[in-house]
């Protein structure tokens, strides 16, 4: 459904067809946000991402990353997904620690990244490759074995490495691309009533998220927060 639509069914529900209470830009707004929510309470949408880390453990995430089902390393060890304070009960320092990789988690000091812990770095002689001498873009440091030892032309980092593991994690699409459009105008609706303003109305918000709640209960999933244990990857 497209965004016209969508904004005139909301409306609708909120009984303000000219907008004199919410502009155009606002309802998106609550629509985008609406969607992120449904992706992570369903964690229907999946992504893979091949895992490439520097020598202090770290990587990027995907930009439309929301949370970690689960990884692997390139001879199929599963790393399992954690969370800081986990990680602090198994190591104390762990940002120090070096070993094999046994976890993955989100680095809350950069966001965007994420870390695997033990670092593996030097702990399974790993070798950080770069070009001799390279042309235009600069290639990035990235941890895996080198593919070949010289670079030619403009390097291109993924290319310059073997895949040393893979990551399957729960993604969020734009609001266009949810089947269940009445799922998202139901959230929309209650985050508006949930406003604080003279709008606001707490028994209709809990009405609407009532609603939605069912809509994500037909999904299969159970709404939930992000442990630190493992889930089963069941991919798309």
């Amino acid at each position: 459904m497209q965004k016209d639509e969508y904004i005139k069914i909301i409306r609708g529900f909120l009984h303000d067809p000219q907008g004199k209470v919410f502009d155009n830009d606002e309802l998106e707004t609550m629509l985008k946000t609406a969607a992120d929510t449904y992706c992570k309470d369903t964690a229907l949408y999946r992504g893979v991402f091949s895992l490439y880390v520097d020598s202090e453990a770290v990587g990027k995430l995907p930009d439309d990353y929301i949370e970690f089902v689960a990884g692997w390393n390139g001879d199929g060890f599963h790393l399992e997904c954690a969370d800081v304070d986990y990680l602090r009960t198994q190591y104390g320092h762990y940002l120090a620690v070096e070993g094999h990789a046994r976890f993955i988690y989100e680095d809350l000091d950069n966001i965007g990244q994420y870390r695997i812990c033990p670092n593996p770095y030097k702990f399974e002689n790993l070798v950080l490759y770069i070009p001799e001498n390279p042309y235009g873009v600069m290639l990035f440091e990235s941890y895996g074995t080198a593919k070949a030892r010289k670079g030619y032309g403009i390097p291109v980092s993924i290319a310059k490495f073997d895949n040393i593991g893979d990551v399957a994690y729960v993604k969020t699409v734009s609001y266009e691309a949810v089947q269940d459009y009445m799922a998202l105008i139901y959230h929309a609706v209650y985050q508006a009533y949930t406003i604080d303003s003279d709008f606001q109305d707490a028994d209709k918000a809990r009405l609407f998220f009532i609603q939605y709640r069912g809509r994500v209960a037909r999904v299969g999933n159970v709404i939930r927060s992000v442990p630190h244990v493992r889930r089963e990857a069941n991919f798309f």
